[in-house]
């Protein structure tokens, strides 16, 4: 389900009361916004890793539009251990799109999030949310901090980098198959004239 704010169970029940859960929300404390995506990650101080990667990607522009609004689910610079991380940065495309699985091309507070919820993020791929036992889980990356708000959207910071399954390719004889009306009309083109 997409975006179905009717759940039963939502964040805004979870995140109602914090008190033993690893989230604490910021929105509460935040009275007046600071700056865009990027001045909020940068005052942060434990975003660094993801900021570069976004230089090296080409992001910082997008993330930095004071007309957008965005969503992204930030992974906190410990997310980044155990990633090679210059292969990362080698890769522009490749990081690119991975960096782009983290956002969403509208503002999602943490009271819009709801268990079982199916998002598809900038980058194409959809993500999971998952409610339970006192956690919010975006697939892989527990969600610890909530409703940073920005100028131009807001941050939720997560342990992890997001991961997504990888799409299936069809067989060769499933290409081949599918393939084959277009080879027989083509064929068949040949013959006639």
């Amino acid at each position: 389900m997409k975006f179905n704010l009717l759940s039963a169970l939502t964040v805004s029940s979870l995140f109602g009361d914090v008190t033993g859960t690893n989230i604490r929300s910021k929105r509460a404390l935040q009275e007046t916004t600071v700056g865009t995506v990027v001045d909020v990650a940068t005052g942060e101080g434990v975003f660094g890793t993801l900021l570069t990667a976004a230089t090296a990607a080409g992001l910082v522009e997008t993330l930095n539009n004071p007309d957008a609004t965005l969503t992204v689910f930030a992974p906190v610079d410990t997310a980044f251990e155990g990633v090679d991380v210059d292969a990362l940065l080698a890769d522009t495309e490749a990081l690119k799109t991975l960096l782009l699985n983290h956002v969403l091309l509208s503002e999602v507070l943490s009271t819009d999030l709801s268990d079982g919820q199916v998002v598809t993020m900038a980058g194409g791929s959809d993500v999971t949310v998952m409610i339970g036992d006192g956690k919010v889980m975006i697939n892989n990356a527990e969600v610890v901090d909530v409703d940073v708000m920005a100028s131009n959207g807001v941050i939720h910071a997560v342990d992890s980098v997001i991961t997504f399954e990888e799409k299936e390719e069809p067989d060769s004889s499933v290409k081949a198959f599918s393939l084959a009306p277009i080879v027989f009309t083509a064929m068949i083109s040949m013959i006639v004239v």
